[in-house]
């Protein structure tokens, strides 16, 4: 066995302009080591061979073989192998232990080393032409391997040389062991496995060397097997040969036999092996979608598979673009641009051919000649390749090894490869097509298509991801809202176009003074937002809002008009003012509202004070539509009183809410958001039935009292409450002359004919109206002269300051004069002591209401607190009849 390397120090396949600095000095290293250890191989061994084998010597069974048969035999054994190529490597197994072995037992040691010397020079110098440095070392090693193998008989023979030893029973002898005893066998199996690992081990230092992977031990396992069965096929054909001559024959045609089934094997691994890279190509790139990561798979694989210097792709050019060549090179990474790109007469030749074309080594082609001439190469296949829409070429160029070039069944592989190759890239220009296509709705589903600004969803994922952040480096971030002033003007006036301008001018200008680490968005219409990754204190995010402010408010020149905006900006800051992207951006939007409306601060930070969208009222919103299911809502009583003599007329019925969590909810905090959640028809139904049952009670109790209800605008607009009160009132058969409406003269104002239509209905239903809160709107008296009411309440602004401004006593009179005039009662509400009643009373005013005679009450405090005032059991017939209250001192409670 011998396992040479033939192709790693080979300069030849490599063109010298494509070879980088680093691999030039790579290379002059590598020859100068090997040129060392060639001359080390051959001084150690002809030491070993004259100072200790011996020179001289024969076989003692008379059969003497000569230096130049051996030659021949050895060169035979060189012709006829076979090649493992790994890689750059091109690992060579022979027979060469068979006629080491009979030269061991049948030549003299110096008729050995001769024959094998020559007959190795022939054929590697002279057949194969190997340059003078690869033949020196070879013929070294193949020196060490004779005079090793020899020097091991020697040394376990115990004195004998391989052609000197003894004769025992009439037979041929190796260091004087008979060749008929097993013993002698495993010497010669010693000898030979010491010839192949001094082999071995020169070979896998040269692969080293000139930087290849050098695989040790499957050359050590390979040799071993190899070993073993030719040398026990060497002294099989010694035996033979010591007791016939002509068993030669025998021999020669189990050689040839052992050969074949070398080289069948041999050529079936190779297969097996392009086999396995052609898979594994074809799972590589279709699980690959970028183009580029195709093309790379391609090349490498191309490379690989046909054991090439390097691997190319050739993109025919057009008018837009020249023709292009990407190489993949064995001793690089990545894919790079040709240094020569095959010229363009012979790429259009082998594009119209539209076949696979290998180019062995000594073609006589002329096309094929020029090809590889133009690749700077001995051999090359190409094959045509669909590439970026064109018809290209895939090109492998230059086997790696010396031992083999490309040939037909090479070509076929190649032409597979390039099939696949072709719709792997058509594959993954379709998926880039895709990709691009989703990258760039994406971008547009994530920016504003005016400014090209992030819109409101960028912006929110943005935010969450800092958050993320935020949560364990605790940093502070802000977040502003900012929202144009007078952009509405110039939209209305000049047309959206130059508001869309303007829009875009305000968008540069916020990049200009904000950096790159900002996140600067635009949500719709004329409002802007800005992430401020790192918020500092108070006064700096109030400088950098008025840096912006100042930024945007310089004038803008849009279509030669020089056009100004203001901007209002609310911040709001994590931690501090909320914790998730929804709370801050809410909380900046309250704090930008608080900005435009104040006339002289128009940046500003969130303040809980000003915020009328809290945690609680949000509480509130939710639990609003269970509280009136279960029974939450409670209405209470403030008695009113006539003034001439203080006898109780009636009471409003004022709702509360007593939270199961949150306790006790003024009116002033939870109304309004029944209005907002558009509760207030289910509101109102229950706040009525509440009221016409308590009537009922009270009536049924000897209690007459008329009990006023307030009526919201949303509750005036819509037609249908006339009916669900007669209905109300029908199935409860309570008297409507004991209820009253109050409504409020803004109500009126804002629908009047709808709401003029409701008022009549439900006085027709015989029901009493009041006009609540009289003198703080603005009515109009033709209005008021059309509306079926009954009475008009004073509001108590002007109640309160009764008996210490003349302005408001002169107010309360002439409401009071309007009233007599227009034939309605009057009631004045807010009245808190004695000497407001005194005064109303003068007035001549109906009725009074206020915190002088009692707060709300429930409702059974409240007929408590009528009783005790006439002093009368309830039920008895005379609480009909007696005024509740006698006298006005002492009305207060």
């Amino acid at each position: 066995m011998n396992a040479e390397k033939r192709s790693a120090d080979d300069p030849g396949l490599v063109p010298l302009d494509e070879r980088s600095d680093a691999h030039d000095r790579l290379d002059r290293r590598a020859l100068r080591r090997t040129l060392v250890l060639a001359a080390l191989l051959t001084s150690v061994s002809l030491a070993l061979l004259f100072g200790y084998v011996g020179t001289d010597g024969g076989a003692a069974s008379g059969l003497r073989i000569s230096w130049w048969v051996l030659a021949a035999g050895f060169a035979a054994a060189e012709v006829c192998v076979f090649h493992i190529e790994l890689r750059r490597e091109a690992h060579t197994f022979s027979l060469s232990e068979v006629p080491l072995v009979l030269g061991l037992l049948f030549a003299s040691p110096l008729g050995l080393v001769v024959g094998r010397l020559v007959g190795e020079a022939l054929v590697l110098g002279a057949h194969e032409r190997q340059p003078p440095r690869k033949l020196a070392l070879n013929l070294a090693i193949f020196l060490a391997e004779c005079v090793v193998g020899m020097a091991v008989i020697r040394l376990i023979g115990g004195g004998g040389t391989s052609g000197g030893g003894a004769t025992i029973g009439g037979g041929a002898t190796i260091g004087g062991l008979s060749i008929e005893r097993p013993s002698t066998w495993a010497v010669a199996l010693a000898a030979a496995g010491a010839a192949g690992l001094v082999s071995v081990t020169c070979v896998g230092l040269a692969i080293h060397w000139h930087g290849g992977d050098a695989p040790v031990g499957r050359l050590l396992l390979t040799g071993a097997i190899t070993t073993t069965t030719n040398t026990s096929f060497a002294l099989a054909g010694s035996l033979l040969l010591t007791a016939n001559t002509w068993s030669a024959l025998l021999m020669a045609a189990m050689v040839a036999a052992i050969v074949m089934a070398y080289r069948g094997y041999a050529a079936l691994s190779q297969r097996f092996a392009g086999l396995q890279l052609l898979y594994d190509f074809t799972q590589m790139v279709n699980g690959s979608e970028r183009p580029d990561e195709v093309l790379e798979a391609i090349l490498s694989k191309a490379r690989e598979l046909l054991r090439a210097e390097r691997a190319g792709i050739h993109v025919p050019g057009d008018a837009d673009s020249p023709a292009r060549e990407l190489w993949v090179h064995a001793d690089e990474q990545g894919v790079r641009e040709a240094v020569s790109p095959l010229p363009l007469a012979i790429a259009e030749q082998l594009i119209s051919g539209g076949v696979t074309v290998v180019a062995p080594r000594d073609s006589k082609d002329p096309l094929q000649r020029d090809m590889a001439a133009a690749l700077e190469v001995e051999d090359c296949v190409v094959s045509p390749l669909l590439a970026s829409g064109k018809t290209g070429l895939l090109l492998v160029a230059g086997r790696l090894t010396s031992v083999s070039t490309f040939d037909a069944q090479d070509g076929r592989l190649f032409a597979t490869l390039a099939n696949h190759a072709s719709v792997a890239l058509e594959n993954g220009r379709l998926i880039e097509r895709l990709q691009d296509e989703s990258r760039r709705r994406e971008h547009d589903a994530l920016h504003d298509t005016l400014t090209g600004l992030p819109n409101r969803s960028l912006l929110q994922r943005r935010l969450v991801q800092a958050l993320r952040e935020r949560q364990e480096s605790k940093r502070r971030l802000a977040v502003a809202l900012i929202d144009l002033d007078q952009f509405k003007e110039v939209n209305d006036t000049l047309g959206h176009p130059v508001g869309d301008q303007l829009l875009q001018h305000v968008g540069w200008r916020l990049r200009e003074v904000l950096d790159g680490a900002f996140t600067i968005a635009r949500l719709g219409g004329d409002e802007f937002a800005v992430l401020v990754p790192d918020a500092g204190d108070r006064s700096k995010l109030l400088e950098l809002g008025q840096q912006m402010q100042d930024a945007i408010t310089v004038p803008h020149t849009v279509d030669g008009l020089s056009l100004e905006v203001g901007a209002s900006i609310g911040f709001a800051v994590y931690p501090d003012d909320g914790r998730d992207a929804a709370v801050l951006l809410q909380r900046a939007d309250i704090a930008m509202y608080s900005a435009k409306a104040s006339s002289t601060d128009n940046v500003q930070l969130y303040q809980s004070d000003r915020d009328t969208h809290s945690p609680r009222r949000l509480t509130l919103a939710s639990d609003l539509r269970r509280s009136i299911e279960d029974g939450q809502l409670l209405l209470y009583y403030q008695p009113k009183a006539r003034l001439t003599d203080g006898t109780i007329v009636g009471a409003e019925a004022l709702v509360r809410w007593q939270h199961p969590d949150l306790g006790f909810v003024p009116p002033d905090e939870f109304v309004p958001l029944v209005e907002r959640t558009g509760l207030i028809q289910p509101f109102t139904d229950l706040i009525l039935t509440l009221a016409v049952d308590q009537i009922n009670t009270w009536v049924g109790r000897g209690l007459d009292v008329e009990v006023s209800v307030n009526l919201s605008m949303r509750n005036l607009m819509d037609v249908s409450l006339p009916k669900r009160i007669a209905d109300l009132l029908g199935t409860r058969a309570s008297d409507p002359r004991r209820l009253t409406f109050e409504i409020t003269e803004s109500t009126i104002m804002s629908e009047p004919a709808i709401i003029i239509r409701v008022l009549k209905e439900l006085s027709a239903l015989g029901a009493r109206l009041s006009v609540d809160d009289f003198g703080t709107g603005y009515s109009s008296l033709s209005y008021l002269q059309k509306l079926p009411v009954h009475e008009l309440k004073i509001d108590k602004s002007f109640v309160f300051p009764l008996t210490s401004d003349p302005g408001a006593e002169a107010i309360v009179r002439s409401i009071i004069d309007l009233s007599r005039n227009l034939g309605l009662k009057v009631v004045a509400e807010g009245v808190e002591d004695q000497r407001a009643w005194d005064r109303l009373r003068r007035l001549s005013c109906d009725v009074a209401q206020g915190y002088f005679l009692s707060r709300p009450i429930p409702p059974s405090a409240f007929e408590d607190w009528l009783l005790d005032r006439r002093g009368l059991p309830a039920g008895s017939s005379a609480a009909r009849d007696q005024p509740l209250l006698p006298a006005v001192e002492g009305l207060r409670t």
